[in-house]
């Protein structure tokens, strides 16, 4: 477990001190307001497979039916076995509601129901009759044709730092883990064991893949997964400890910078390629939605005090937030020249408020950090500006959504008795102070609260479930003021003329 990785906080509306952020104000307020970018389509996508459904039509069709009186014929001596079994549909595991989040009443826990099976390293081996030739014959032809079919799920492919990342870093040498208990301990798909995940369940991707009907999480990229399951759900690359910069988080050895991340989605994209064809899996990439949550670490390790072979140059702060936007420009775009079209930015939270923030500074409870806040929301101000130009310079074709964390979060700590906590700035896990050990509950140097459903901080890094949620729901379906100039739903469902 690496204390590291900072992620939401809370901000105090500081005063500003940084000149050229008060000079043009009104100017960048004026450049904020959004007109009407491009224009937004409500139907939603086609449903998955339909084709498939119907078993296809033409030749295709032709073949499926002849294949499907084969079977019947080749397995005549288990028609009764075959009888009982059919008309069963598979039911899958329901998605439910950890009882510590019960009092997000204004979630609407409908918008996260249906199956979403477990990470594939979870799920039970059951042992499968081998196929006979007529059935191996029958599969290559359903093959060929969800090949050839229009009706492409809609993936998700996550980049990222350790708010959203899903067990990439448990394959990696490194001291950024979250693979001991009690992290996972509300994940229901893993009865409760750890994942990988930096915090109690569910991160604030996972709900939002249930939201827009994902079968399953996207699974970590450096895990061992089989296409078809890549397929379906999409990937994540996130790795807990990175950056934007390549040399963020060097103090914990290994980890994911960004740009490796996004090197790593072009060989997923090959494989793409290769298996779907150049004009399918252009429409598959089209139709994807891709989510960037990265920024945390990189603010966090300049506002840390420098170590020896570890830290670099402090520059101004307003270099360090130009060259930090400019970099995550770079692969942003690099994203968009490899088929991504529909893509969410988040910026980072409000970092002067998370435990270990507050700690570093001796903050008094009750308090944020006035600079890390300042630097945070300045480097905020830059990114949505840019995400401004992108839609300018590289729309109508692709359309990137900023995602608001800081302000959603920061209005949950700020109210946090209207959402249902009781505790806005302490971790749940670990400890108000050095050396914030959320490991091993028997532990005598690791604490855990009893309901964590009444705490925004998961650790003193990371946000609880409950907070996650709310999160989601809010960049889901809120206005511009959570997710500009549309929200993750509506950017989901866009169709591009």
């Amino acid at each position: 477990m690496a204390p590291f990785q900072l992620r939401f906080g809370l901000r105090m509306s500081p005063s500003r001190s940084y000149d050229e952020e008060d000079d043009d104000e009104e100017e960048d307020e004026e450049e904020f307001e959004y007109e009407e970018m491009l224009s937004e389509g409500t139907a939603s996508p086609p449903p998955l497979m339909a084709q498939a459904e119907k078993g296809g039509g033409g030749l295709v069709g032709a073949l499926v039916g002849a294949l499907r009186k084969s079977l019947v014929m080749c397995s005549a001596v288990k028609v009764g076995e075959e009888e009982d079994s059919e008309g069963e549909e598979e039911e899958g595991m329901e998605i439910g509601r950890p009882t510590d989040v019960r009092h997000v009443s204004h979630v609407t826990f409908d918008r996260f129901g249906g199956f979403h099976g477990l990470p594939a390293d979870l799920e039970p081996d059951v042992p499968r009759p081998t196929p006979s030739a007529s059935s191996s014959l029958f599969i290559v032809v359903i093959l060929l044709f969800l090949r050839s079919s229009p009706a492409l799920p809609h993936a998700l492919f996550i980049f990222g730092d350790s708010l959203v990342d899903v067990g990439n870093n448990d394959y990696l040498v490194t001291l950024s883990k979250a693979n001991d208990p009690p992290y996972g301990v509300d994940f229901a798909f893993s009865g409760g064991k750890p994942t990988g995940r930096f915090t109690n369940g569910r991160t604030i991707a996972d709900v939002i893949g249930e939201a827009l009907g994902q079968k399953s999480f996207a699974p970590p990229y450096l895990a061992p997964n089989s296409s078809a399951e890549m397929m379906n759900s999409g990937v994540n690359y996130a790795s807990g400890s990175s950056g934007i910069f390549d040399e963020t988080g060097s103090f914990y050895i290994g980890r994911v910078p960004l740009g490796q991340q996004i090197s790593y989605f072009v060989k997923t994209r090959t494989q793409i390629l290769e298996t779907m064809g150049e004009k399918a899996a252009t429409e598959f990439l089209k139709k994807a939605l891709f989510t960037v949550a990265a920024g945390s670490n990189d603010i966090l390790e300049y506002l840390s005090p420098s170590m020896p072979f570890f830290g670099r140059e402090k520059y101004d702060p307003s270099v360090f937030q130009d060259s930090l936007v400019s970099n995550l420009t770079f692969h942003l775009k690099r994203l968009n020249q490899l088929g991504a079209r529909k893509i969410v930015v988040a910026d980072v939270g409000p970092l002067g408020c998370i435990p270990y923030a507050r700690a570093l500074e001796f903050i008094p409870a009750g308090v944020c950090s006035a600079s890390a806040n300042q630097l945070t929301e300045g480097y905020n101000k830059r990114l949505k500006r840019m995400i401004y130009k992108l839609n300018q310079e590289i729309g109508p074709e692709s359309k990137f959504v900023y995602a608001n964390t800081y302000e959603i979060v920061m209005e949950i700590i700020q109210q946090y008795r209207q959402y249902g906590f009781e505790n806005a700035l302490d971790p749940c896990c670990g400890g108000s102070f050095p050396p914030f050990l959320c490991i091993g509950i028997a532990n005598s140097t690791s604490t855990l609260c009893k309901d964590r459903s009444k705490y925004v901080f998961w650790d003193a890094f990371h946000p609880t479930e409950a907070v996650n949620l709310i999160v989601a729901g809010k960049l889901l379906d809120g206005n511009s003021a959570a997710a500009s100039p549309i929200n993750v739903r509506e950017l989901f469902q866009y169709q591009y003329k």
